[in-house]
């Protein structure tokens, strides 16, 4: 967590501030197009990049792991780095063990090469413990829940983002589905009132599906930090085409400054 009014600030990106920082998502099942992506995306300058680690297919073999970030360390350099085991129940591919996904997230933080290991808040009973766990290996935390079900009243979403903060979270994110229009504006309101109270703890909020993408297009205005978008065909529920999504948000940050 950064200290009290201090912006998070990784490899030259502030996080909480202005237009919010476009990560792209990787999600390929074999390391060579892994690498392949992410060299063509970092001398594209994209400034942060997720590996979705659930579609590797070396994920349960310690050594392809290991290989992988060790292959990852010289092209991301400059460039900010997420890593992400997304669940079954969470919307993902796989199902590790418990202490299989601890194991997973020592070889990351340890590696050196990951700037953020996601973690998805209410898969572990004791969240803080495996929160301090990887920040004593060396990277930083972001927090998410992803609810592919609805979007819970606002005070439940505002509460669960406390919870992440307190629980001593690098950046905290929630994932929600939208049943109507309603469901954005309450959204984009916790959204605003949590980066308000807590500026030094960046958020992420964003609306799943087609009809949520007004949420990743107005981080400038409510404060979510960080806006995902993906390269090639990957269905990533919603994730919009990065360079489209980098035009629109060019569009806003100009509209916003009067450069109509």
């Amino acid at each position: 967590m950064a200290e009290a009014n201090e912006k998070l600030v990784i490899k030259g990106q502030t996080f909480g501030e202005g237009m919010p920082v476009l990560c792209v998502t990787i999600a390929e099942q074999r390391e060579g197009e892994i690498l392949r992506q992410v060299k063509s995306l970092t001398e594209e300058g994209i400034p942060m990049l997720e590996i979705r680690g659930d579609f590797y297919d070396g994920l349960y073999d310690e050594d392809r792991l290991t290989e992988l970030f060790r292959s990852l360390s010289p092209l991301v350099e400059h460039t900010v780095l997420l890593f992400t085991i997304r669940t079954i129940p969470q919307g993902g591919r796989t199902e590790p063990s418990a202490s299989y996904l601890e194991k997973i997230y020592d070889i990351a933080a340890i590696s050196g090469v990951c700037d953020f290991i996601d973690i998805e808040f209410n898969e572990f009973p004791h969240p803080a413990q495996e929160i301090r766990r990887i920040h004593e290996c060396g990277a930083k935390v972001l927090t998410s829940d992803h609810d592919y079900m609805q979007t819970a009243k606002s005070v439940d979403l505002s509460d669960l983002l406390e919870k992440m903060r307190k629980a001593g979270a690098d950046m905290v994110e929630l994932a929600v589905t939208p049943e109507d229009p309603d469901d954005l504006l309450e959204l984009l309101k916790v959204t605003n009132r949590f980066h308000r109270s807590h500026p030094d703890t960046p958020v992420i909020t964003l609306s799943m599906g087609e009809d949520g993408f007004l949420t990743r297009v107005t981080g400038e205005i409510f404060g979510s930090a960080v806006t995902f978008g993906k390269a090639g065909k990957s269905d990533l529920n919603g994730h919009v085409n990065y360079k489209k999504l980098q035009m629109i948000l060019n569009q806003v940050h100009d509209s916003l400054n009067g450069n109509f």
